[in-house]
């Protein structure tokens, strides 16, 4: 599966959204995960860190979403 465009690998028929977050290095406290669909869809794990996410081939794409605000510079 991909993260933030970056590759990494699970040999986990499942894994929780807050489980692929800490593999790729982005805190599950202050980020939430997002599925990007081979449609171009996208579903979101707001509030369901723990919820399994059926690990599959062909390779799945997620984004980390910061929580809260985005700060304007």
């Amino acid at each position: 599966y991909d993260l933030d465009d970056e590759p990494e690998t699970t040999d986990l028929k499942e894994m929780a959204p807050d489980q692929i977050l800490k593999a790729g290095g982005v805190d599950p406290r202050t980020h939430y995960l997002v599925q990007v669909n081979a449609d171009g869809s996208q579903t979101s794990y707001k509030d369901k860190g723990d919820q399994p996410i059926k690990m599959k081939c062909p390779r799945m794409k997620f984004i980390s979403v910061l929580n809260g605000p985005t700060p304007v510079s």
